[in-house]
Formats: C-alpha cells, sequence, structure tokens
C-alpha cells in the first residue's frame, strides 16, 4: 500500500493516514496443509515436472 505524504502536511495527519491504512490478509499455509489428495507419489511428480523443462 502506497500513502503519499506531501512537504505541507502536518505530522497529525501523517499519523492519521497510517492509522486508517487497509490490513492485508495474511495467508495462513497450516490451514490447508493436508488438504490435497495427491494421486500420484510426490517425489514421483516433482521429477516429472522437473523433467519437462529438460
Amino acid at each position: 500500500m502506497i500513502i503519499r505524504v506531501k512537504k505541507r502536511m502536518k505530522p497529525e495527519e501523517v499519523e492519521k493516514k497510517l492509522r486508517t491504512r487497509k490490513k492485508t490478509k495474511v495467508l495462513r499455509a497450516k490451514d490447508h496443509l493436508g488438504k490435497v489428495k495427491w494421486n500420484e507419489d510426490p517425489l514421483a511428480y516433482q521429477i516429472r515436472k522437473r523433467n519437462e523443462w529438460d
């Protein structure tokens, strides 16, 4: 997020803009752990994908 601060802005105005900024969403990867069901071995999948680049 970009907050534009102009030279003539008072410190109180800058603080107000900083306080009213949007909160960013955080990805909680642990919530998704084990949710994907693989039909093949993960190592075999990785080797197959890496061989596609050769």
